[in-house]
């Protein structure tokens, strides 16, 4: 019997056991396995409660189903596009979306400064509109502002829709670095709202995380007489009500004689001052999470003649700061890497981040290593998960009882499927100075990188594209069975087999192609232009997420960075960008002009809460 006429209960069995990129193909080989699989409502809503039912999608559909409206098999359309674009390094959109001064980018929501405002949009929700806020409004609100002084403000982060910045002043007559005052200062837009400022007497790595009922912020000490900074945390409370919670003066503090405000509290422990490479904080849930890769303490066995590192983890409940009532995982469950059979690191090529599994909804700390293996050529890059697990945690009191690591025995064996080789310096001989932004997602197992793939190192030159590569299982239900593993004492070119046996990978896939220099496409180049927007020169920056990436592309000669916006979700639609044209005889959108948010569209009413933005420069790709 052909597998077209089985009952659906039977298929369903069947698919079961398929990974979604097997369920993805199978739901493009023919009308029928179509409008199963991807279009019958019942059948989606099963599959995305059961492989992906963390996902953001998943949350949407479940979301919109409460309002009466059933969006299952689009929704789960739409992760298998968005995990198919990540692997296959196709953006739906590529968009140039701000000049800006300062800016930052969370949670889907992009931050700027231009000017005396404050501009905010939401990238992911394909909003139409940005909000503007009059900093000098929100500056008087505050009673810190002053015609004559000088001051800058910093985007920190966005969520929950509060925006915290970092307002920095010095006083008219006052010179010097101890004159200037720092202000931590929350918002909620729209409306501009101010809910929370604090004074601070050093920002040293500030970072700050936040919920709508609570603002946690971190800042790094002076160094003592080792050379070592400590963390201290901070929490805010946030009232829900329109009330500005004030603290921390610095004369309340110098009056107290004190240098660090009673409602910060430091970890007493040398974890990294690098935010994003050694060191991350997040808060997922009801806690609030500090994982770090560079722990001091490491633990030496003489009985195997070998140093084994550990990630540094904690969390505490969200309304709590003391960490005498914070937990943490045993060290047997943090083990990172074992430093003489995985040879040296290259440090400036490594990442750290804390994210949650789709399927299982599980907290995972993602780290990228470049690593010199004892006898080999080169350098590899490799992408390692290590699952955090908080069921047998610990006090971090009692643990810090003990003056360091105990050998914990011999370390946990690695699972193939929780190690994603990426790139060699022998198959990309690429420097770090070139590789500008690096991403990894574990989900779609696959890595993005920003590139300047310019051959000339005039910086007049630059051409910025994206790189990546990915992998799939070579038999179906690979990735969902991690149970795999394989013995410690093997050699590390063993562990290299056993995943090239497991998975086959795709490398060096770039995105957009080289152009032709004997066939010119205009299409093709002015995409080169929308990432490479033209008179913004220096070394680019950006951060991602699950489904985008923005960058700053470089500054312009009167400051202003191009930020430009590529999206992997087919979900988000920009107002302004056109469709990429598919033959190149199409006329290209004219070039913008240095000023793009001063189009006659737009409202020049700088008091308006609202103002439209047009995008005169950007492409989407089809699904």
């Amino acid at each position: 019997m052909s597998i077209l006429h089985l009952p659906h209960e039977l298929v369903s069995y069947i698919v079961g056991y398929l990974d979604l990129d097997d369920i993805y193909s199978l739901g493009r080989t023919c009308r029928h396995f179509a409008s199963l699989i991807l279009h019958e409502q019942s059948f989606t809503r099963w599959l995305l409660q059961k492989r992906a039912p963390f996902s953001v999608e998943a949350r949407e559909a479940e979301a919109r189903e409460a309002e009466g409206e059933i969006t299952h098999p689009a929704q789960f359309r739409r992760l298998l596009q968005r995990r198919e674009a990540i692997a296959s390094v196709s953006p739906f959109l590529a968009a140039l979306v701000a000049y800006a001064h300062e800016w930052s980018y969370s949670n889907g929501v992009l931050c700027y400064t231009r000017g005396l405002e404050l501009r905010v949009r939401d990238l992911h929700g394909s909003a139409k509109r940005e909000v503007v806020v009059d900093v000098r409004a929100l500056l008087r609100e505050l009673g810190a502002w002053h015609p004559r002084q000088r001051y800058s403000l910093r985007v920190l982060h966005h969520s929950h829709s509060i925006v915290s910045c970092l307002y920095s002043h010095a006083p008219p007559g006052r010179a010097g670095a101890g004159a200037v005052r720092h202000w931590l200062v929350a918002l909620r837009v729209p409306g501009g709202a101010l809910v929370a400022a604090k004074e601070l007497a050093s920002v040293h790595n500030l970072f700050v995380r936040n919920t709508d009922r609570f603002l946690y912020y971190g800042r790094t000490s002076e160094p003592d007489e080792e050379g070592h900074e400590y963390w201290s945390i901070g929490m805010l409370h946030l009232s829900p009500e329109q009330q500005v919670t004030v603290v921390g003066s610095r004369e309340a503090m110098r009056a107290a004689g004190t240098k660090t405000p009673p409602q910060e509290r430091t970890i007493p422990e040398v974890i990294g001052i690098d935010v994003g490479s050694t060191v991350c904080f997040e808060i997922y849930g009801d806690h609030f999470y500090v994982l770090s890769s560079q722990r001091t303490t490491r633990t030496y066995s003489a009985e195997r003649d070998s140093w084994a590192s550990y990630y540094f983890c904690l969390r505490c409940r969200l309304g709590c700061n003391n960490f005498s009532e914070a937990e943490k995982p045993p060290d047997s469950q943090l083990w990172r890497r074992n430093h003489k059979k995985e040879g040296p690191m290259d440090d400036r090529w490594s990442f750290l981040c804390l994210s949650r599994d789709e399927a299982t909804g599980r907290l995972q700390a993602v780290e990228c290593r470049q690593e010199y293996p004892p006898g080999g050529a080169g350098a590899r890059r490799t992408y390692y998960t290590t699952p955090i697990d908080f069921t047998d945690a610990v006090s971090y009191s009692d643990d810090m009882t003990a003056a360091g690591l105990k050998d914990a025995g011999p370390p946990p064996p690695r699972n193939p499927c929780l190690v994603q080789p990426g790139d060699t310096t022998l198959s990309m001989p690429l420097p770090v100075s070139r590789c500008l932004v690096r991403s990894y997602h574990w989900d779609c197992q696959a890595y993005v990188d920003l590139v300047d793939v310019s051959e000339s190192f005039d910086p007049k030159d630059q051409r910025l594209c994206i790189r990546g590569g990915s992998r799939r299982p070579r038999h179906p239900g690979t990735q969902a069975d991690r149970r795999t593993a394989r013995r410690e004492d093997d050699g590390c070119d063993s562990l290299m087999q056993h995943i090239d046996n497991l998975h086959k990978s795709r490398t060096g896939i770039f995105w957009p192609p080289k152009p032709d220099p004997f066939h010119p496409d205009p299409a093709l180049a002015d995409l080169y232009r929308v990432l490479n927007p033209p008179g913004h020169l220096g070394k680019p920056v950006g951060t991602w997420d699950d489904r985008s990436l923005v960058y700053s592309a470089g500054k312009s000669k009167d400051g202003l960075h191009a930020l430009v916006f590529l999206s992997f979700d087919p979900a988000i639609h920009l107002p302004g960008t056109t469709p990429y044209p598919t033959s190149s005889g199409r006329r290209a959108p004219p070039t913008p002009s240095p000023s793009p948010w001063e189009n006659a569209n737009a409202d020049k009413d700088a008091r308006a809460p609202h103002r439209y933005l047009s995008l005169p420069w950007g492409y989407r790709f089809p699904c």
